[in-house]
């Protein structure tokens, strides 16, 4: 917190105010982009579009990105991870999780890993 209100004193640029599903990043700025507590933990406020939307954004600017969790904050696993995991495949998003422990909650388990496609991968 100190970086941060420093940051925000001297005007660093350390911090970056951004709004998904637009990152003003370019391509591949970063080599991981994370997310804790915001794409899976309200669905009710943001919708499948955007979760995918989000992620594909995040892709772009980083070549891996994690999420965690991937509950609600009700506990009540993301209802459209299926369709998601299957759309960002179909860009060539390798997708996997990631076996995590919690020490706040045990039923959070896991944190979704996206690896983005290899530009140069299937070239000769």
């Amino acid at each position: 917190m100190a970086d941060y209100r420093r940051d925000r004193d001297e005007a660093t640029g350390h911090y970056v105010s951004a709004l998904l599903p637009t990152l003003p990043f370019a391509d591949r700025t970063f080599a991981l982009a994370t997310s804790g507590f915001l794409l899976f933990t309200y669905p009710d406020h943001f919708d499948p579009a955007f979760h995918l939307g989000a992620l594909r954004e995040l892709l772009r600017v980083a070549d891996e990105v994690r999420v965690h969790p991937l509950n609600d904050s009700a506990r009540n696993p993301y209802p459209h991870i299926a369709p998601l995991f299957e759309a960002l495949r179909a860009d060539g998003v390798h997708v996997d999780m990631l076996a995590v422990e919690s020490p706040t909650d045990r039923g959070d388990t896991h944190t979704l890993r996206l690896l983005r496609p290899d530009p140069s991968a299937g070239r000769t």
